[in-house]
């Protein structure tokens, strides 16, 4: 458990400033608290509903398997299966970083404008 740890708290160390950073790079002088605000409330509720969802699936499994396991078994099978919907969010995350990223590097080099910053 200790790697893993240490792991995730070096990759959030190092995504939390450059993700801020990014998040309010492109926002008026006049509008950067409340994007910085939207960024850290974001943050705050994501962590949080992640949490409860990974909790409930966690005592639901392990509600499941107290039946016919021992409780030893039961809670390990519940954490087991919370910490593979965690890692298939963060992976889903990792992804969806990867296409924005690419995305957003492709417009640059075409000159193509977003959809949304596109005049009529």
């Amino acid at each position: 458990v200790l790697a893993p740890s240490l792991l995730c708290a070096t990759g959030i160390g190092f995504s939390f400033v450059p993700v801020t950073i990014a998040a309010t790079s492109g926002v008026d002088a006049g509008e950067s608290g409340l994007a910085s605000g939207l960024v850290n409330t974001s943050r705050q509720m994501g962590g949080s509903l992640g949490l409860a969802v990974l909790a409930t699936v966690a005592t639901a499994r392990t509600q499941d398997l107290a039946v016919g396991a021992g409780p030893a078994e039961a809670l390990t099978g519940g954490f087991d299966r919370a910490f593979a919907l965690g890692a298939a969010f963060a992976l889903a995350g990792a992804l969806t970083a990867l296409l924005a990223t690419a995305t957003r590097m492709r417009r640059r080099r075409t000159g193509e404008k977003p959809a949304h910053a596109v005049s009529a």
